[in-house]
């Protein structure tokens, strides 16, 4: 498959662990041509550097994600809402930013507060994980066949929504969508 098949040229990934690191295998092995941006720690951008176009330290966040058509902020909850005022400020008013955090309700109402005129923010919890942790053990197929919850709670164009599951289904994910609240209330029963 090549970048025809995606409107998005160039993804950012903020974080480089199993969940991270996997979605960078998965983008790379679905759009080869694609331009791919990690943004990590020192020690992962090591392990990452051959794998990825170029990668950023996290106070290099605006250079990093200038241009970038989507934005996965794949870190622990915490560094996700913390990050989400910079990644906000840096976005364009067409960047679809989303998260992979196993909590929705505070992410998306921390997106609500500093997404408003900047880039579109969809929620997203990938179902999926193994026993080992970090880049070392991310996988392109991690998400084949895994659920992948999306709570677009905020305002996202159809189109951008329509490319960002479509993105989603290269990776053999099966995309379904829920409110935050209910996700979480959901996750939690379980």
């Amino acid at each position: 498959m090549n970048i025809a098949a995606t409107p998005f040229h160039k993804i950012a990934v903020i974080g480089l662990g199993l969940i991270g690191g996997s979605l960078c295998h998965a983008i790379r092995r679905a759009f080869p041509n694609l331009a791919l941006i990690g943004v990590d720690q020192p020690e992962v951008i090591d392990l990452a550097r051959t794998s990825l176009d170029h990668v950023f330290l996290p106070d290099e966040l605006e250079i990093a994600l200038r241009g970038a058509d989507v934005v996965f902020m794949a870190t622990p909850i915490n560094a996700i809402i913390e990050y989400l005022p910079r990644v906000a400020a840096c976005t364009e008013r067409d960047t679809l930013v989303s998260d992979v955090g196993s909590t929705k309700a505070e992410i998306v109402a921390a997106a609500r507060r500093v997404m408003a005129g900047r880039g579109c923010f969809i929620g997203g919890h990938p179902l999926a994980g193994k026993e080992h942790a970090g880049w070392q053990h991310s996988d392109a197929g991690l998400f084949k066949n895994a659920t992948y919850v999306l709570t677009p709670d905020l305002p996202v164009p159809e189109k951008i929504k329509t490319d960002f599951v479509a993105l989603l289904q290269k990776f053999g994910a099966r995309v379904i969508e829920r409110e935050a609240a209910t996700h979480d209330r959901v996750v939690a029963e379980v």
